[in-house]
C-alpha cells in the first residue's frame, strides 16, 4: 500500500476532537459482528478497549458508521494506521467534461480525509491514508476512531516506522508449500443508504447475509517448470464432484505484487460468488486463482502453464468443463495484462474474457482468428484508475492502459464492452467489476 495522504487543514486537532467525541459513543453502541474468517472484534469491558476492530453504527457519524482500531504494544513509541480510505470528488462521466473537472484515470489533486467525508465523495484505496493512533493512558493500547464509508477497507499498522500486521485480523495466508500471503488486513463496513445515497452497494461482500456458503481451499499442483505451485479453488454450495454435467469455471489472475490469495483475501471473492449464486444471479460455478508472479510475468510461460498444467489438474480433480462456452478468464492490473495475452494466444479456449484495470497494448490483435463467434469481452476500470487511462494513453509509450488496449481492439475489429465504476486502482473497483462481469456477461 503506497503512502500519499495529504492532510486537511489542522488535521491533528481535527483528529483528536473526533476521537474524543466518538470513542465513548463507539464503546456504548452495538458492535456489528463481521463474519469474515480471521477477524477478531474488540469487545468493551469494565477496563475499556481491547485489541481489535469495532465496526459500529453511529448516528453521529457522517457515513452512519464509525470504525475503531485498537492496537496493543508496550514498547512502541508511535503507532499509525495505513488505511485505504482516501476520498475524492466524484467525476463527471459525461463525454463533455469541463477543464476544471477531474480527469478520468488520474487522481484529483485534492484528497479528503475520512474526517471530512461527505456524500458526494468516492473512495480510493491504492494510496494509503496515514493516521496517528493515540495511546490510552495507563495501558499498552493505541487507538483511533474513523468515520469510514461503505465497502471493503484494507489496512495495516505502522509501528515505529515498520509495517505491521493486525494480529487480531491478519492478512489471509495460504499455508501450503510455496503458498501466497495477502499484503493487508481487510474489514467490511456496511451501507447506510440514507447517509450514503450515492454509494456503490457492496452488500454482496457481506458474509453476514450468506446462508449457503461455498468452500474455499488452497491446493498444490506441479507447474510447467516442475515446481510445487498453488491454486485457490472456490466450489459452490452443494458442489457435486460426481455430477454428470461438469461445472462452468472462471479462471482469475491477480495483479503485480500479489498471488493466488489476493482475490479471496482483500477481495472476498468467495463471499461475492456466494451472494451471486444464492441470489440466482449466476448459476453455481467453480472459481480458480493462480500465482502468475511465480513465472516473472512471462506470458508465454503463463499460457503454457494454464493450458498444460492448470486445465488438466482442474478437470481431473474438480469436475469442471473443458468446453470454451463454459470457461471464462479475467484478471486485474497485471492480471488484465495476462488476460489480454490469454485472449491473444488462446482466443478459442474461452467464451468470456474480463480485462480489468490494465491490458497489453503491445499485442497485434489483427492476427487473432476466432473459430465461429467472437468471445464476449468486457474491459473495465475505476474512474480514477491509472489502468484506465494514463497521460500517454493512445501512444506507443503506453503499453498498459485499457484505453490503449481498446484502440488495438478497434483496429482489429474486435468487439468489447466498456465499463467504468467509482474507484481507483483498488478494491473499490475490482469487486464491482467482477460483479458486473459475472452477473451481466457470464453464461449469457
Amino acid at each position: 500500500m503506497h503512502i500519499g495522504f495529504v492532510e486537511s487543514p489542522d488535521p491533528i486537532m481535527k483528529e483528536r476532537n473526533y476521537v474524543m467525541k466518538k470513542l465513548l459513543a463507539v464503546l456504548l453502541v452495538c458492535v456489528m459482528a463481521l463474519s469474515m474468517s480471521g477477524i477478531v472484534l474488540a469487545e468493551t469491558s469494565a477496563e475499556g478497549l481491547v485489541p481489535g476492530t469495532i465496526v459500529a453504527e453511529d448516528a453521529a457519524s457522517p457515513t452512519g458508521y464509525t470504525v475503531t482500531f485498537t492496537f496493543e504494544s508496550a514498547e512502541a513509541a508511535s503507532v499509525q494506521l495505513d488505511v485505504g480510505a482516501n476520498y475524492y470528488a466524484r467525476p463527471n462521466y459525461s463525454v463533455e467534461r469541463r477543464s476544471d473537472q477531474p480527469k478520468l484515470g488520474t487522481l484529483p489533486e485534492t484528497v479528503v480525509s475520512p474526517y471530512d467525508w461527505t456524500p458526494d465523495l468516492i473512495g480510493e484505496g491504492y494510496e494509503g491514508c496515514i493516521i496517528d493512533l493515540e495511546k490510552v493512558d495507563g495501558t499498552d493500547l493505541w487507538t483511533v476512531s474513523l468515520p469510514l464509508a461503505h465497502g471493503l477497507i484494507q489496512y495495516n499498522y505502522i509501528v515505529d516506522g515498520e509495517p505491521t500486521d493486525d494480529p487480531t485480523n491478519p492478512p489471509m495466508v495460504n499455508p501450503n508449500e510455496n503458498g501466497g500471503r495477502d499484503g493487508d488486513s481487510t474489514l467490511y463496513v456496511p451501507l447506510n443508504a440514507e447517509k450514503q445515497p450515492n454509494a456503490t452497494d457492496f452488500s454482496y461482500l457481506d458474509a453476514e447475509n450468506v446462508t449457503e456458503s461455498g468452500k474455499l481451499e488452497y491446493v498444490t499442483y506441479t507447474d510447467v517448470n516442475g515446481n510445487v505451485a498453488n491454486l485457490g479453488v472456490y466450489t459452490p454450495y452443494g458442489f457435486d464432484a460426481q455430477r454428470e454435467e461438469p461445472y462452468k469455471v472462471v479462471y482469475v489472475s491477480h495483479g503485480g505484487g500479489a498471488n493466488e490469495v489476493n482475490w479471496f483475501g482483500c477481495g472476498r471473492m468467495n463471499i461475492e460468488y456466494d451472494h451471486m449464486i444464492q441470489n440466482g444471479q449466476i448459476e453455481p460455478c467453480v472459481v480458480v486463482t493462480m500465482n502468475n508472479a511465480a513465472f516473472d510475468w512471462d506470458y508465454a510461460v503463463i499460457v503454457d502453464n494454464l493450458k498444460n498444467c492448470i486445465f488438466p489438474f482442474m478437470q481431473e480433480n474438480y469436475n469442471v468443463s473443458s468446453e470454451p462456452a463454459n470457461r471464462a478468464f479475467c484478471g486485474l492490473s497485471m492480471g488484465g495484462m495476462t488476460t489480454s495475452n490469454v485472449l491473444h494466444a488462446c482466443p478459442n479456449d474461452f467464451d468470456y474474457f474480463g480485462i480489468f484495470s490494465g491490458g497489453d497494448s503491445t499485442l497485434d490483435f489483427t492476427t487473432v482468428e476466432f473459430e465461429g463467434e467472437q468471445p464476449t469481452i468486457m474491459v473495465g476500470a475505476g474512474c480514477y484508475d491509472f489502468g484506465y487511462m494514463g497521460g500517454a494513453a493512445g501512444t506507443s509509450a503506453d503499453t498498459f492502459s485499457n484505453v490503449s488496449l481498446a484502440i488495438k481492439f478497434g483496429a482489429a475489429g474486435i468487439k468489447y464492452d466498456w465499463r467504468v465504476v467509482d474507484g481507483g486502482h483498488d478494491w473499490y473497483t475490482w469487486p464491482e467489476l467482477m460483479h458486473i462481469f459475472a452477473t451481466e456477461y457470464l453464461w449469457k
